[in-house]
């Protein structure tokens, strides 16, 4: 890199020179040329043949002598000043690849995650420390010289040629979920990336990558998953009707009891809101039930639950249906200490709960 920089440089200042100094040239000779068609016309209407001899004597013996001592005193004093801008330039350009150099070795030496080159075949060319630590390695030079082929280090070793191919067919990086395995005979799931870098002619020179090890944020998803379908099997089972509502009051889950008691399908409750005009809400005397005053949506404005409230709602055949509300918020990590719930989305700042119950289960109560 540095020799090609060198040879561009030297390159464009010694053309500029020979450029310079030869319109230098062209101009003296056009001079000396034009000086002597004067000497030639002017002595020649005097007719002093003397004279003419001196003076051309002077003028294409003594004039180009110095004219070429000029000239080539330019020429070497230009070719000096070239040399030091050569030189000036020459310094800032290694300077300025030797600080690109250290800051890569830098990012290569000290990143959080692992960095390699192979050749198609599966040789380490280069790894970084963390990749090296990531396959139980001490040191990358361990990890290169004990690997002699890539495949080793996957759990399904086919799976290394089918990314290959995909890499070399999408002509940029490829990612994947791979399950990679450490020296001491354990496993880990990471993300790879992996590219195939070409050469001048288009031919595969190297494999290069990045390898992150995703293994614990996998089992935390894992977990959260079998949680949430836990929960979801519990709510789905339960007597009770449970119902969600978003920040704006809008429905966004309700379980198989609560659509039994409202007579709505999943799809019919989703989206309606708890002030919906079609609820015709009232108190146990009959009168209309105000908005402000419904559970969810009080316990939306003020973070506070509301319990025991009983509520008449008409299905969607006519039927009344009495159900007593308690709404509980559903906060966030910020939202405690008797804080109002903060967001925990866009749509999902505060959440409230109805527990639903028949009528029949009401008079009894009574």
């Amino acid at each position: 890199m540095r020799g090609f920089i060198k040879k561009n440089i030297t390159k464009a200042g010694l053309y500029k020179a020979l450029k310079i100094n030869f319109l230098y040239l062209i101009f003296g000779i056009s001079l000396i040329l034009f000086s002597d068609y004067l000497v030639n016309h002017i002595l020649y209407i005097s007719g002093s043949k003397w004279m003419i001899k001196t003076l051309q004597d002077l003028l294409f013996v003594v004039l180009p002598s110095i004219f070429i001592y000029l000239l080539v005193k330019r020429i070497l004093n230009s070719k000096n000043n070239e040399q030091e801008k050569l030189k000036q330039n020459l310094c800032r350009c290694e300077e300025l690849i030797l600080n690109s150099e250290q800051k890569y070795i830098g990012i290569f030496e000290n990143a959080s995650i692992g960095i390699f080159h192979s050749t198609i075949e599966g040789r380490i060319l280069l790894v970084n420390p963390m990749l090296a630590e990531l396959f139980g390695y001490k040191r990358p030079e361990d990890m290169m010289s004990a690997i002699n082929a890539a495949e080793k280090l996957y759990m399904q070793a086919e799976s290394r040629n089918k990314i290959i191919r995909e890499a070399i067919e999408s002509k940029k990086f490829v990612h994947s979920e791979v399950i990679f395995k450490r020296l001491n005979g354990d496993t880990f799931i990471a993300n790879l990336n992996m590219r195939v870098v070409k050469g001048d002619k288009n031919d595969l020179e190297y494999i290069e990558g990045f390898v992150e090890d995703i293994t614990q944020r996998k089992m935390t998803e894992n977990a959260l998953k079998e949680s949430e379908e836990h929960h979801r099997s519990v709510v789905s089972s339960l007597h009770e009707g449970i119902v969600i509502h978003s920040s704006n009051g809008t429905i966004v889950k309700a379980n198989k009891r609560a659509q039994e008691i409202l007579g709505l399908s999943n799809d019919e409750i989703f989206g309606r809101k708890s002030i919906d005009v079609s609820w015709r809400a009232i108190h146990e005397d009959g009168s209309p039930f105000p908005d402000e005053l419904r559970p969810a949506i009080a316990t939306l404005q003020t973070g506070k639950p509301e319990s025991n409230v009983i509520m008449g709602v008409h299905k969607p055949n006519g039927a009344l249906v009495w159900i007593l509300i308690n709404s509980e918020p559903l906060l966030s990590p910020t939202g405690i200490g008797g804080q109002k719930p903060s967001p925990l989305g866009e749509d999902f700042s505060r959440l409230a709960i109805w527990r639903i119950i028949e009528k029949a289960v009401i008079v009894s109560m009574t």
